[in-house]
């Protein structure tokens, strides 16, 4: 089992942070300097790896849009909505309920406080908070974020490569329950249902609480 990776969280909110939708204008390690596009036209191949197809229009290399991640079925299965540390990458479902997340910075600020600094967060004020970030009224009604954070073992190994039961005690997922004001952490590969049974998902105090005694 590992711990949360709190500095991988970290360094996935300054990846964040540092990269604009336009790849031109983002951050310059990974910046690509005479392409046009966006660097969630890219397809994560690792946690740490993103793969661009080009084309020439004219005189422009445009980066064609693919987007998604390259998980096996039963990673995809599980319907992860984000990876660290690149998490300005949408990967499932997200980019049907949450559109801007791969376009705006302050929305992802946003909405990574919870799993990057929870105490933070004033939980009363902070659907409003979410509205005026640009999230949707709906998703701040009945949405969820689920996070797979990979140990770093396997920050740089490709998805395909990943194999369901020797990898399970080198990751661990995070759901945010958005309506409930709640994020459950816990060991290995999860699906939203899965990490919502009783023991299994905890709040982050409680679950880290057996690395602490």
């Amino acid at each position: 089992m590992i711990a949360v990776n709190n500095r991988l969280l970290l360094e996935s909110q300054l990846i964040s942070a540092g990269c604009k939708r336009d790849l031109k204008q983002s951050n310059p390690v990974l910046a690509l300097p005479y392409v046009d596009g966006a660097f969630t036209d890219g397809r994560l191949t690792a946690p740490l790896a993103t793969r661009f197809e080009y084309e020439t229009r004219g005189e422009q290399t445009v980066a064609r849009t693919v987007g998604g991640w390259d998980a096996p079925d039963w990673l995809a299965e599980l319907s992860y909505d984000l990876v660290a540390p690149f998490t300005l990458h949408p990967v499932g479902e997200l980019p049907q309920h949450v559109r801007e997340w791969g376009r705006e910075q302050r929305l992802r600020v946003i909405g990574m406080l919870p799993f990057v600094y929870e105490p933070a967060i004033e939980w009363e004020r902070f659907p409003d908070q979410l509205r005026k970030a640009g999230f949707p009224p709906e998703f701040v009604e009945s949405g969820s974020i689920l996070l797979l954070v990979p140990g770093e073992e396997l920050l740089r190994k490709p998805f395909v490569e990943w194999d369901r039961e020797r990898d399970n005690q080198l990751v661990v997922s995070a759901l945010w329950d958005v309506p409930k004001n709640r994020v459950l952490w816990a060991e290995g590969f999860q699906d939203r249902k899965s990490i919502r049974k009783r023991g299994v998902g905890k709040p982050l105090d409680e679950w880290l609480k057996p690395y602490r005694d």
